[in-house]
């Protein structure tokens, strides 16, 4: 995409009839244009706005959400352009029956296209209402231009849209062609194995500490630990997706010679049945064993691997692999360090002085990639409808957290007491999480690096919670003890 031009049409105050255009040059500098833009009817001022943008040259312009135009702008108005001669084309993103349009491009016959958006109604970021918070025209400007710097575009109606053109741009140039998932074959020739696949794959493990006679609760050694601290993961669906070889087609049905050489397909999914636990840490008493969960007994190869690298025994009763040419090799790797390098330039407040832009902007690449996980199971996804994928996504997360809570325990003797989704709660003398859990914050700045949520201090409300308490309602008091 050539190096776009931003602008924000901006008014003094609620109410006012001046709006001002705040744009950037040729030299990346930032101008004020004043009244540029007189307060009439919305197709007049549509008209007025594509004279000074198309002037100023600005290929995309912003509608700061609290004017009037923004508030009244519909269909209809961005229609009524074809009556002075001006070609028009909404964006995919936009549903009719809303009646506001997102953004629109905007050209005359043999000249730029130009888009004008309208923030209020796109979904821009990972905050509670999906929208950037813009106190002012600054900070709008400031937003899409720090994301043009980090990622080489702006927004232009949706953070899953700016996700998808990034996607393209790298599929593009590595030449990766991405196979609709075979849903009419599968349903088709193998729709009962396939829906029970994908009723009964493992989930991610929410546990805490169990005693050898099956009561909830701390150990007697556990209980007079002095502090506690809880460790989360940087991205860890966006790390698991990096390290991921996707199916590309249609799947085999394993023999049982297949089955026994089930290691040679690093692509696939393996009906287990667990037969022994005791020569693992993974028990289910000190730590999480990732296998058992009550109705799940399908998991992916790279799962499977980490339990056999850890010592759970199973056996494979059942499977469905891709071949190698049906494997592609990690084709979101690169996509997933842009994202991650860009989230954290993000941080830098001497590159990016307007901490309320550069938080809108993070929040943008969050939503994109979170929202590329779950893109991977809808169905009004496309190309993206991948439901293999997003199994698989979740397994390697599952078998990524397994190799570091392995690697601790081997190397230093620290289990957990606790594990929900990302985060792992730890006990210690010690109140420094360095020395608590050694290494476990070595990357913490780096993509699926495990960073410090918080240390709390242990007392016996800890102690009891331990007991009556499970999940959500456990994590949420530990979070509250935070100092």
């Amino acid at each position: 995409m050539l190096h776009d031009r931003l602008g924000v049409l901006y008014f003094d105050y609620q109410g006012s009839e001046h709006y001002h255009l705040l744009y950037e040059d040729e030299n990346g500098l930032v101008r004020r244009v004043h009244d540029v833009v007189q307060e009439s009817t919305i197709p007049s001022m549509l008209t007025q706005l594509y004279d000074v943008i198309r002037e100023c040259n600005v290929t995309v312009c912003s509608v700061m959400p609290d004017t009037l135009f923004s508030e009244h702008i519909r269909y209809e108005h961005v229609e009524a352009l074809a009556d002075v001669g001006l070609q028009y084309k909404f964006t995919q993103s936009d549903k009719k029956e809303v009646n506001t349009p997102h953004c629109f491009k905007v050209w005359k016959m043999g000249s730029t296209q130009r888009f004008i958006q309208f923030p209020a109604y796109m979904f821009v970021s990972n905050s509670r209402d999906g929208k950037w918070h813009l106190p002012q025209a600054s900070t709008l400007l400031h937003t899409q231009q720090y994301l043009t710097k980090v990622l080489g575009q702006p927004v232009l109606y949706s953070a899953s849209g700016l996700n998808s053109s990034i996607i393209r741009d790298e599929r593009k140039s590595r030449g990766v062609v991405i196979n609709h998932f075979p849903k009419e074959w599968v349903n088709t020739h193998h729709k009962e194995l396939w829906n029970n696949i994908m009723a009964h794959t493992i989930d991610r493990p929410n546990w805490q500490v169990v005693q050898r006679n099956g009561n909830k609760g701390l150990s007697e050694v556990d209980k007079k630990k002095k502090y506690g601290f809880i460790l989360d993961k940087n991205g860890s669906y966006l790390g698991a997706i990096s390290h991921c070889n996707m199916g590309n087609g249609k799947f085999e049905v394993a023999s049982y010679k297949d089955m026994r050489e089930w290691e040679k397909f690093p692509v696939g999914f393996w009906k287990f049945k667990i037969l022994d636990v005791s020569g693992t840490p993974f028990n289910g008493y000190e730590a999480p064993c990732q296998l058992h969960q009550r109705g799940k007994y399908w998991a992916s190869s790279a799962l499977l691997k980490f339990a056999k690298d850890s010592n759970i025994l199973f056996e494979i009763e059942n499977g469905v692999y891709w071949r190698g040419i049906d494997v592609l090799k990690q084709p979101f790797r690169q996509y997933a360090s842009t994202m991650w390098e860009a989230k954290t330039r993000l941080q830098g407040m001497s590159e990016f002085p307007d901490r309320i832009a550069a938080d809108n902007a993070m929040g943008t690449i969050k939503m994109g990639y979170v929202g590329l996980f779950g893109r991977f199971a809808s169905e009004y996804s496309r190309e993206y409808f991948h439901p293999d994928w997003h199994r698989l996504i979740i397994h390697q997360a599952i078998a990524n957290q397994g190799y570091s809570l392995h690697k601790r325990i081997r190397e230093n003797g620290v289990y957990p007491v606790m594990i929900s989704t990302d985060a792992i709660v730890v006990l210690s003398d010690e109140d420094d999480a360095n020395l608590a859990y050694p290494g476990i914050l070595a990357r913490q700045y780096l993509l699926a690096g495990y960073k410090l949520a918080g240390r709390f201090e242990m007392d016996e409300s800890i102690i009891d919670a331990f007991e009556v308490l499970e999940g959500a309602d456990l994590m949420k008091l530990l979070k509250g003890k935070i100092k």
